[in-house]
């Protein structure tokens, strides 16, 4: 393959292989992160809608609670008959019925009450009161919500929608049972229906998707065949379904916008709102091993293939699983678009890459080509071909080359022929000098003698010195240890106080936001204050009323009595009107007297919290002043810290001194030993060179047939003109003598230089002994 096959398939890698490994980790990661958010998001759901189920469970259970604690009511209920039609009789009747309907208009969530007593006796907040016939009764006894009731005697319990036995629809309900406050039999069975779409609402759904999903169950509950169905389902009898069906959504509360779907199981895994619709038995199976646990659990199921993200919440002891489901695959549909869009680019990238990589390659490749053909031309032995390439960057920089490499060969080439000339003169010139060569190699060796004595002097003062180094070294690093064993410490000890005072900075907040909470109390104390003296006038002002009506119905009396027969029943009536009028001011009394105990007890809590606020504010000064002392204790250590680093820098500063040290020392010694080993071979060189003389001339007749062959091979290169002018033979020969004389006087001047050197060699010596002896003096 080419140089353009290569750059076409070397782009095509670059711009495909990222690009492909770009979009797998992105959308593993989109994918991943989409999923994630959505958990979060149901979770944080899921526990504020948790919160308000219980919260709208202890109001179902508080007016319950205030039924329970009517005391007036328990009396009553205990004797009470309807085929009764006694003033008494009717008079409990309506003040009953009244009291529950104040209590059903008092909350919103609520649409009726109704109690519902072992013979029959029906009383509702609606005022539609009445004696049961005994198959009603039987009936209404035989529901899951009056057994249930039954059973937890006096627990109050949510059961799922079913018809209203007073209103028309079908809606969920809180049961209780009503137990005697004497410890009797108990007085019947409280049931408080709550509106469905009120529920909803109150726990956190949209409007929009309630009323939505109110409007599909009536849609399909309007017989009595889904009365049925709901009955079974509170019992968990029906079977599974598949949840993810689109036919199916109106099982729960579908949000159109983000796809989830909404459901409420009760105790006994069934559709708490919507009992006709069947749960799927893979939602059944993953909820049921929950148990008594309470909070969020969050899980992937599969139901008929298809992959859900759940996120359920388990509402206290109310027996209650709120539950929210969004389909997986629905979360992740709009990312294949964007999967398209990545693939798209990248197709468009890689045509991009193969146009631009062509284009560059033929750019590239056709200078080359032209210098290729200049380089076999070159192969060739024709130094006069230049490069003509006309191209910019490194192409261009390589045809510089290349030309100036011709042109540099071509001069070497000259230069040889030259140099092969002056070649065979040299040799005559070292056959002529071979005495003079034995007479200094004579003198090389005496040098060389006093040479090596100096060296070996030198040696033995460097390896003293070398032992006192050493020393001194392992000094250095016991120290360097201890230092590095305080800084350990010292850092542990920085962590000790950097967790100590993070702990105290913790303490700071907590405490801080226990006297913000001290002091929210105090206020709602004091609110409760006022309003229990808002309520002291209430009080007063119906204890007046009362004596008012009481002196009236002794005035009707008399006024009665003066009438005679005529005003018996009159008097009858403002009798009444008195008795009711004292048991007003008793009842006022009653209410006065709790009032006073508890604004004396809200004034005992209000000095408590006093005194608790005082504890806070000591201990705040105290966490305070732990506080400045983490903070001194973290001053000392960076301090302590920084004295070691300037120590542990120091130590460091020696032991690299003393490295130089031995370096030097070892560089020293090595010289010496080098010194005495080439003395020892200079003077077996000098032996050597006398013998080698000889051979030398020899050699020089076997180099001038070699000087020959080379002048013969120079001649096939191909050269430009040049200024060369050939001299005749008279002027060579005085050439010649004149170079000869000049090398006689040039060798004279090596023999005072090398005499000169052998002096130098020898104060060197000296120098570098003297100087040794001043190190070990030092040291």
């Amino acid at each position: 393959m080419g140089i353009r096959g290569k750059l076409l398939t070397l782009m095509v890698i670059i711009i495909t292989v990222p690009l492909a490994i770009l979009g797998v980790v992105t959308m593993t990661q989109t994918s991943s992160l989409v999923t994630d958010n959505t958990q979060v998001f149901l979770e944080n759901e899921m526990e504020l809608k948790g919160n308000n189920t219980e919260t709208v469970d202890s109001r179902m259970s508080e007016i319950s609670t205030q039924i329970l604690l009517n005391s007036e009511m328990q009396d009553g209920l205990s004797g009470f008959d309807m085929s009764d039609v006694s003033y008494e009789t009717l008079q409990f009747r309506q003040d009953t019925e009244e009291f529950l309907f104040s209590l059903t208009h008092s909350n919103d969530l609520i649409s009726n009450i109704a109690i519902i007593k072992p013979n029959g006796t029906l009383i509702s907040s609606g005022g539609q009161s009445s004696l049961l016939s005994a198959e009603e009764l039987e009936t209404i006894s035989t529901k899951p919500w009056y057994q249930k009731a039954e059973e937890l005697a006096g627990i109050g319990s949510w059961v799922g929608a079913a018809p209203d036995i007073i209103e028309e629809g079908n809606r969920i309900s809180y049961v209780r049972l009503l137990n005697s406050m004497s410890g009797g039999d108990p007085l019947g069975v409280i049931r408080i229906s709550v509106d469905r779409e009120a529920f909803l609402t109150a726990i956190g759904q949209d409007a929009e998707s309630v009323a939505a999903a109110i409007n599909s169950w009536n849609a399909t509950a309007g017989s009595d065949e889904a009365s049925t169905a709901a009955t079974s389902g509170e019992d968990g009898e029906e079977e599974a379904t598949d949840v993810g069906k689109e036919e199916e959504k109106s099982h729960g509360v579908v949000n159109e916008s983000t796809g989830t779907v909404f459901l409420v199981l009760d105790s006994n895994q069934a559709n708490f709102l919507n009992p006709s619709a069947p749960v799927a038995e893979e939602l059944k199976s993953t909820f049921q091993n929950i148990g008594s646990e309470t909070g969020t659990t969050s899980t992937t199921i599969n139901v008929s293939g298809n992959d859900y993200l759940v996120v359920a919440d388990k509402i206290g002891d109310t027996g209650l699983t709120i539950i929210s489901a969004v389909e997986k695959s629905q979360l992740l549909s709009g990312l294949s678009q964007v999967q398209t869009f990545m693939i798209i680019i990248g197709v468009v990238l890689v045509v991009i890459a193969l146009i631009v990589s062509g284009i560059m390659a033929i750019r590239i490749t056709r200078p080359l080509n032209k210098l290729a053909e200049a380089m076999k031309k070159v192969e060739g032995g024709d130094l006069t071909v230049r490069s003509d390439v006309k191209a910019k960057g490194e192409v261009k920089v390589l045809s510089d080359s290349f030309n100036n490499m011709v042109s540099q060969l071509s001069t070497i080439v000259t230069s040889v022929k030259v140099a092969t000339g002056s070649l065979k003169e040299s040799g005559d010139y070292l056959t002529a000098n071979s005495a003079s060569v034995n007479q200094a190699s004579n003198e090389i060796s005496q040098a060389v003698e006093q040479i090596a004595v100096g060296a070996s002097n030198q040696s033995e003062s460097i390896n003293a010195g070398a032992e006192i180094t050493d020393t001194l070294s392992e000094k250095i690093k016991d120290v360097v240890k201890s230092i590095y064993t305080v800084r350990m410490a010292t850092n542990e000890t920085e962590k000790m106080g950097n967790e100590g005072q993070q702990k105290v900075t913790y303490l700071t907040e907590t405490s801080t936001e226990s006297m913000g909470r001290l002091q929210e109390m105090a206020a709602e104390i004091e609110k409760l204050e006022s309003e229990s003296q808002q309520i002291n006038t209430i009080v007063e002002t119906i204890t007046d009323i009362a004596n008012r009506t009481n002196l009236l119905a002794l005035n009707a009396s008399i006024e009665a009595a003066r009438v005679g027969e005529a005003g018996r029943g009159f008097a009858v009536v403002a009798s009444e009107i008195r008795m009711l009028a004292e048991q007003v001011q008793s009842a006022s009394k009653e209410i006065a007297d709790m009032i006073h105990l508890t604004r004396n007890d809200m004034n005992h809590v209000a000095g408590q919290m006093h005194g608790v606020r005082e504890l806070f504010e000591s201990q705040g000064e105290l966490i305070e002043s732990n506080a400045d002392a983490f903070t001194n204790i973290l001053s000392g250590v960076a301090r302590i810290k920084t004295e070691l680093e300037q120590l542990d820098n120091g130590a460091g500063e020696m032991l690299a001194q003393r490295e130089q040290i031995v370096e030097v020392m070892e560089l020293n010694a090595n010289v010496s030993e080098e010194t005495a080993a080439t003395c020892e071979e200079v003077s077996a060189s000098a032996e050597e060179q006398m013998a080698s003389v000889s051979d030398l001339t020899m050699q020089i007749g076997g180099m001038d047939k070699q000087i020959i062959e080379l002048q013969n091979q120079i001649s096939s290169f191909i050269i430009e003109a040049t200024d060369f002018v050939v001299k005749d033979e008279d002027e060579t020969e005085t050439h010649d003598d004149i170079d000869l004389q000049g090398k006689t006087e040039e060798h004279a001047e090596d023999d005072e230089t090398i005499s000169r050197s052998e002096a130098a060699v020898s104060v060197e010596d000296e120098e570098q002994d003297e100087e040794a002896e001043d190190t070990q003096k030092k040291e």
